[in-house]
């Protein structure tokens, strides 16, 4: 059981918030990281749909019966 935090040397105390820190850093790298990655995927799946909606204009201008909204 761990010994509660009035009980503690001052040793202990500062042992205990190094690894709260590091547990912290290493929880907040995770998170960045992930960020990172569903940013860099919705950067490219952006790009992605802007090609595709020109693709779609100019098959609307080139054939503009074939290709409407309306059907």
């Amino acid at each position: 059981m761990p010994k509660s935090w009035d009980y503690m040397t001052e040793r202990e105390k500062l042992e205990n918030l190094r690894q709260a820190i590091f547990q912290i850093q290493s929880a907040l790298n995770v998170i960045t990281s992930d960020l990172d990655e569903g940013w860099e995927a919705m950067r490219a799946t952006r790009t992605e749909v802007a090609k595709i909606t020109k693709d779609v204009a100019t098959l609307r201008a080139l054939w503009p019966k074939k290709y409407s909204r309306t059907g």
